[in-house]
C-alpha cells in the first residue's frame, strides 16, 4: 500500500462517524421527541388541555423532568380532538428539536416581578394598591422560593387556608380571602410572556 492510499484511506475514516456515536444520538432523539396527550376537561365549558413533559434545570444545577400541562382551547374552538392535537403540536416543535436545551426553572418570586413590572399597571390604582399590599406581607414571603412547576391549585389552595382570618365576621373573612386569592397573579394566563420553561400552566 503507497503512502498515498494510507493517507487517502485515514482521510475516510476520519469523516466516518462513529457507529457507537450514532446509535446514542439516534436513542436520545428518540426519548426526547414526544406526542404528548390531548384531554377533554370541564363541566360546563369543555375544554381540551394538553399534556407533556420537559426538562427543567433546578436551583442546583441538576435536570429534572417535569410534567407539563396547558389549556388549548375550548371544544368550541376545537370541534375536533385532531385540531387541538395540531396545537399541542406546535407547542413541542420547541422542546423536541435536537438543539433544545433545557432552561431553569424560574421561582415564583421572579414571576411577581415580571407581573408587577408588566401586568399590575394596567390594573385600576386601588385595585394595584391591594395587591401590591398582599404580594409584599403574604404571597412573596409565603410562596416565593416555590418553582413555578411546583405551583399548581392545590398550592394556592394549601396558602389561602393557612393565612391568618383578621376578621370575626364571616363575611369580612372571605372578602379577605377572595381579595388574597385574587392577589395571586394568575400563572396559566400570564406566563406566555415568559421566558423558556415558563410560559405554559405547570403541575409539578
Amino acid at each position: 500500500m503507497t503512502a498515498d492510499s494510507m493517507e487517502s484511506t485515514s482521510d475516510k475514516l476520519s469523516r466516518q462517524r462513529p457507529i457507537g456515536s450514532s446509535r446514542i444520538e439516534d436513542s436520545m432523539a428518540r426519548k426526547r421527541h414526544q406526542r404528548g396527550r390531548v384531554f377533554l376537561k370541564g363541566k360546563k365549558q369543555e375544554k381540551w388541555v394538553g399534556r407533556y413533559r420537559q426538562d427543567v434545570v433546578e436551583m442546583n444545577g441538576k435536570t429534572r423532568r417535569v410534567r407539563r400541562s396547558v389549556i388549548l382551547g375550548t371544544k368550541r374552538e376545537f370541534p375536533a380532538k385532531r385540531l387541538a392535537e395540531r396545537r399541542l403540536d406546535a407547542i413541542l416543535a420547541r422542546i423536541n428539536c435536537l438543539d433544545y436545551r433545557p432552561s431553569r426553572a424560574a421561582t415564583f418570586a421572579e414571576f411577581i416581578e415580571r407581573w408587577r413590572a408588566e401586568v399590575l399597571p394596567t390594573q385600576k390604582p386601588s385595585s394595584a394598591r391591594a395587591v401590591r399590599s398582599h404580594l409584599r406581607c403574604y404571597i412573596t414571603p409565603e410562596l416565593g422560593k416555590l418553582r413555578l412547576d411546583q405551583f399548581g391549585v392545590e398550592n394556592q389552595q394549601k396558602f389561602i387556608t393557612r393565612m391568618p382570618r383578621e376578621s370575626s365576621s364571616s363575611e369580612a373573612s372571605n372578602s379577605l380571602h377572595c381579595r388574597r386569592r385574587r392577589a395571586i397573579p394568575n400563572t396559566s394566563t400570564t406566563l406566555t410572556f415568559l421566558p423558556d420553561g415558563t410560559e405554559h400552566s405547570c403541575n409539578g
